[in-house]
C-alpha cells in the first residue's frame, strides 16, 4: 500500500522536473548498503563508467568502513561516507539531501540493492538528478533506466553491472578486473610484520578464518586442525592467521597471527602472501584483485540458500580459484577436502 501511494505521488511531481540534458558531467554512484566485498567488485564498474564518461566527475556515496578501499582511486572525484549506526544513518540521510542536491547530478546510479523500498525512492527523488538508473523499480516514471534484477544464478558483476553499462551505451568487451590501491603506511606495517616473524624468505599461506556469519566462521578447534593438516601437506609454506575478532592466544607461538581491524592492512597482507585460504567473505575479492591463487571455504549462505553458482563468474582469474564446499557450514568441511582443493591450484615447485 505504501509503495503504491509513493509511486503515484512521485510520478505526479515528476511531471514538473526538467529531464533533458545535453551531456553527463556529474555522476553519483549510490550504494550505502555496500560491504567490503561489494566495494571491491564495484571498482570494476567505477572504472568502466569513467571510461564511458571520461569528462564527468564521479562521486561515491558509501558506508564509512568500506570507503577506505576507494581512497586513492583515480576514477573517483569525491567520496561521501555514511555512518553504520542506524540512528546516525537516518540523520545523515536527511542532511545529505541538502548538500547532495546542490551538486545537481546529471545521473545517479542506484545499484545494485535499490529494491522497492518507498523511503529509498523518495530519498533518490529528493536528490534531484536529471536521470536515474535503479534496480528492481517498476512503475516509477522518474527512473530513466529501470534495471530489472533479482538474485539468481548470475554473479552481480555480470547480472547488474555489465547490463547497466550496456544500457548506458557501452559495448563489450569489458575489462573485468578490480582496482585497489594500498597506502604506503599499510604496506610498511605489513613489511614490518613480515620481518618480525621472519617471513621474507618463506612462502606464506594466508589463512582467513572469520566470515560475516557463524556459518561462515571457523571454530578455533577447526582452525588448529586445518593448520596441522596444511603444514603436513605443504611443509614449504608458513601458515599465517588473519584475525579481526577471534583470539588465538592459546595457539602455539610458532603460528604467527596478524590481528587487525583495518581492511587496508588485510589487503596489504593478501598482496604480500603467496597463497590464500579463506572463508567466503570480502577477502576473496581482495585476493582476486591481486590475482592470488586461493581456495574458498564455502557454505550455506546467510539466506539459507546454498549458492555454488558463485564460481561460474568470479572475476579476473577464475582458473586460479578453487572451492571446498559444504551445505551446512564451513566447520563441516573435512581436512582432506580442504587439502585436496588447495592442491588443485597450488603453484608447482620449480
Amino acid at each position: 500500500m505504501l509503495s503504491t501511494i509513493t509511486k503515484y505521488i512521485l510520478n505526479f511531481f515528476n511531471r514538473f522536473r526538467k529531464k533533458e540534458i545535453k551531456e553527463i558531467k556529474k555522476i553519483l554512484f549510490l550504494f550505502p548498503s555496500s560491504a567490503v566485498g561489494d566495494t571491491v567488485v564495484e571498482t570494476f564498474f567505477i572504472r568502466e563508467i569513467k571510461k564511458l564518461f571520461p569528462q564527468a566527475k564521479l562521486d561515491i556515496f558509501i558506508l564509512k568502513p568500506s570507503a577506505a578501499l576507494l581512497q586513492g582511486n583515480q576514477n573517483v572525484n569525491c567520496i561521501f561516507t555514511m555512518p553504520v549506526n542506524k540512528y546516525k544513518k537516518l540523520c545523515y540521510l536527511a542532511w545529505s539531501v541538502l548538500f547532495l542536491r546542490k551538486n545537481r547530478y546529471d545521473l545517479i546510479l542506484d545499484l545494485p540493492h535499490s529494491g522497492y523500498a518507498p523511503f529509498r525512492q523518495i530519498f533518490l527523488y529528493l536528490l534531484g538528478p536529471a536521470q536515474v538508473m535503479s534496480c528492481n523499480v517498476k512503475g516509477y516514471d522518474f527512473i530513466t533506466y529501470p534495471l530489472q534484477w533479482k538474485e539468481g544464478k548470475e554473479h552481480i558483476t555480470k547480472a547488474v553491472y555489465i547490463k547497466a553499462l550496456e544500457m548506458l551505451g557501452a559495448s563489450e568487451p569489458f575489462q573485468v578486473y578490480y582496482d585497489l590501491s594500498i597506502p604506503s603506511a599499510e604496506q610498511e606495517a605489513i613489511s614490518s610484520f613480515w620481518e618480525k616473524y621472519h617471513l621474507n624468505n618463506k612462502k606464506v599461506l594466508l589463512f582467513n578464518t572469520e566470515g560475516s556469519s557463524p556459518s561462515k566462521t571457523l571454530s578455533n578447534k577447526r582452525v588448529l586442525e586445518i593448520i596441522y593438516a596444511l603444514q603436513k601437506a605443504y611443509p614449504q609454506y608458513q601458515v599465517l592467521l588473519l584475525a579481526y575478532r577471534k583470539n588465538f592466544s592459546e595457539f602455539p607461538k610458532e603460528i604467527p597471527v596478524l590481528y587487525t581491524k583495518s581492511i587496508l592492512v588485510s589487503a596489504a597482507a593478501v598482496q604480500k602472501a603467496d597463497y590464500i585460504l579463506t572463508v567466503d567473505t570480502g577477502i576473496t575479492h581482495i585476493a582476486d584483485a591481486y590475482q592470488k591463487r586461493m581456495c574458498i571455504l564455502f557454505s550455506e549462505s546467510i539466506k539459507k540458500e546454498f549458492r555454488p553458482w558463485v564460481c561460474h563468474f568470479w572475476g579476473s582469474i577464475t582458473e586460479a580459484t578453487m572451492f571446498a564446499q559444504n551445505k551446512k557450514n564451513v566447520n563441516c568441511i573435512s581436512n582432506e577436502e580442504i587439502v585436496a582443493a588447495v592442491t588443485q591450484n597450488m603453484p608447482k615447485e620449480g
